[in-house]
């Protein structure tokens, strides 16, 4: 029973799905310069990572793009040392991942 309305509609399926995907990570960040290839997934950053030297990619895309360069679908590279305090700031409404250093309290 399930096949049968499942399979129909995964022609249709799929190209939703690709659009809610595409409209939550790679349109939102659409106006921030940067790899193209870091608008689509965090394996971009995976491979500068593993290669080592990670900071001098960053220090380059910087020199490229500007104080601001999308580094990965939902991530944002800022090398402003006056918005540090605006952006790490208490109640400021900018959302901090949890592994930040920050909030590893001992």
């Amino acid at each position: 029973m399930l096949t049968n309305i499942v399979l129909p509609s995964l022609p249709y399926l799929i190209p939703f799905l690709l659009f809610v995907y595409l409209g939550t990570t790679y349109w939102r960040l659409g106006h921030v310069p940067g790899p193209k290839l870091a608008a689509f997934s965090d394996l971009w950053r995976v491979r500068i990572v593993w290669r080592g030297r990670a900071e001098m990619t960053y220090l380059e895309l910087h020199k490229q793009y500007g104080d601001v360069v999308r580094v990965g679908p939902n991530c944002v590279s800022v090398c402003r040392p006056n918005v540090i305090q605006s952006i790490y700031g208490i109640g400021n409404g900018f959302i901090k991942a949890s592994r930040d250093p920050d909030f590893n309290i001992v």
